[in-house]
């Protein structure tokens, strides 16, 4: 089986969100990164969290982002 065929038999088997991925990495390889998306597209989520889950967030960042567990590895 050539290579070509190979990928596209591949390709039948991918989800959407799959395909998506494979775009992305495939422009990065080729050095065309595709377009930042355009952040009006997130207004529409600003003010959707809580001010109190921003705050435990938060709480939760400060505490246990900056532990180190040398143990861990």
């Amino acid at each position: 089986m050539n290579t070509e065929i190979k990928i596209l038999t591949l390709l039948q088997k991918l989800t959407t969100m799959q395909k998506l991925r494979l775009v992305d990495f495939l422009e990065a390889m080729l050095g065309r990164a595709s377009a930042p998306k355009k952040p009006q597209n997130l207004l529409k989520f600003a003010g959707s969290i809580p001010s109190s889950d921003i705050q435990l967030m938060q709480k939760s960042i400060d505490e246990d982002c900056k532990k180190i567990d040398e143990d861990e590895w």
